[in-house]
């Protein structure tokens, strides 16, 4: 029985039995460098959900806070200044109080149970 010599295109190659050592290295050296860009990409994602879950929770203790000083009476401080607003050539003052939380600001007017006679 006569074996079939075949040919091939690189002289230095004899066999087709498996891989070379060269070549599971190379596949080595890629699978690596795609397996620690994704374990960077997902390191990244992780810490950003967390930072952002933070700042929810940041957020929502701020605004629970401010709500419920909010829903009390505030009166304005004699040495707090009012808060002006302009319109055009009129201005508007208005006796309030500021209150800040968490980095959140809100402004909540006296509450006056007179009524203005003003126009």
């Amino acid at each position: 029985m006569e074996r079939k010599r075949r040919t091939y295109p690189f002289k230095w190659r004899k066999s087709t039995e498996g891989f070379t050592l060269v070549e599971v290295l190379v596949s080595i050296a890629i699978l690596t460098i795609i397996s620690v860009a994704l374990l960077l990409l997902f390191n990244q994602s992780f810490f950003t959900i967390i930072k952002s879950g933070n700042k929810a929770v940041n957020i929502y203790e701020g605004q629970t806070k401010l709500e419920s000083e909010l829903a009390e009476d505030v009166t304005a401080d004699p040495e707090d200044p009012p808060l002006s607003i302009n319109f055009g050539d009129k201005e508007i003052e208005i006796e309030g109080k500021i209150i800040t939380e968490n980095g959140l600001t809100v402004f909540k007017p006296s509450s006056n149970d007179e009524p203005t006679d003003e126009p």
